[in-house]
């Protein structure tokens, strides 16, 4: 299932007390071979510290240390995006499983680590990378402060970001970010695509500032054009340009109801670097804004998270 809340800061990821950060790797649970939670919340019985009870509660969130997946931070509802033996609250990569937590890629060059997980990293062996945003899509408040245009109807529900009305554009974008020099990250999984638009795909975008009918930003995602390529789909790099949007094709996809797909986006001043799968392209524009907006075009989809990363 998701995860939690926005802008998680370092100081919440170093409260885990991650390998290579400030000391060895403290699995969550007194019984390695537990199963780790589904991410569906789920407290536990017991509170307080233990005393007259005989139960451990470090953190006081109500789940007992015995199957807590974060025993020093505080996290009733137990959400665990990636299913691993950590939570969101205090996992070094909140989306991708790693319950290792390794964080070895800078102290392996003599930097210090920065409290990213190796496993998901956007810079391993450079220090500096936070974690910026963090939306699993679990409650309403992930969504809070985004707004939406177009024939659309996004819904946080069953842990994920849903919209289901098929159009050529659905846009929802957060202006106030504060995100510059940043990765995004996302995970699509599309449910059905339109019979009746010309576009049909999803992309994640940043350096995006909404002021005029679609505004402005570069992104990376997949898509299916009938006016190019020969109708087939691809990945594409999108500008988005005041009144309009153009792509450029960068390799066929699989593009199709029943997929999913994780796009990357590294943002910089002049473009953004994608990536999907094995494939890698880029896609140039210039643009000093710090949002980031997510694009649907024709298409039913689930996103089950989104992740930024910026220095």
């Amino acid at each position: 299932m998701r995860s939690s809340h926005l802008a998680i800061s370092l100081l919440y990821l170093a409260a885990c007390a991650f390998e290579g950060t400030s000391g060895p790797l403290e699995l969550p649970n007194d019984d390695p071979e537990q199963t780790p939670g589904d991410g569906n919340g789920g407290g536990g019985g017991g509170s307080g510290s233990g005393s007259g009870s005989g139960v451990t509660d470090t953190d006081g969130d109500g789940v007992p240390d015995s199957t807590d997946n974060c025993r020093t931070v505080s996290n009733a509802e137990q959400y665990n995006e990636d299913g691993d033996l950590f939570g969101d609250a205090c996992d070094n990569c909140p989306h991708l499983a790693n319950s290792d937590q390794a964080d070895n890629g800078e102290t392996g060059v003599g930097a210090t680590a920065d409290g990213i997980g190796d496993a998901c990293d956007p810079n391993p062996t450079r220090s500096g990378d936070q974690l910026a945003l963090f939306l699993g899509f679990n409650e309403a408040s992930d969504f809070a402060g985004w707004s939406v245009a177009g024939d659309q109807d996004f819904t946080v529900a069953n842990g994920k970001l849903q919209n289901r009305v098929k159009t050529n554009l659905a846009l929802a974008w957060n202006n106030d970010l504060n995100l510059t020099e940043a990765t995004l990250v996302t995970k699509v999984n599309y449910l059905s695509l339109s019979s009746s638009y010309r576009y049909h795909g999803v992309a994640v975008v940043g350096r995006f500032r909404r002021n005029d009918d679609l505004g402005t930003g570069v992104g990376c995602g997949e898509l299916e054009d009938e006016d190019a390529n020969g109708g087939n789909p691809f990945r594409n790099g999108v500008r988005y340009n005041g009144g309009s949007f153009t792509n450029n094709t960068a390799g066929n996809t699989t593009l199709a109801a029943g997929t999913s797909a994780v796009y990357r986006a590294t943002m910089t001043i002049n473009g953004a670097t994608c990536y999907s799968g094995n494939q890698t392209w880029s896609v140039s524009s210039s643009s000093s804004y710090r949002g980031a907006a997510l694009s649907v075009w024709g298409a039913s989809v689930d996103l089950d998270y989104l992740v930024a990363y910026k220095r």
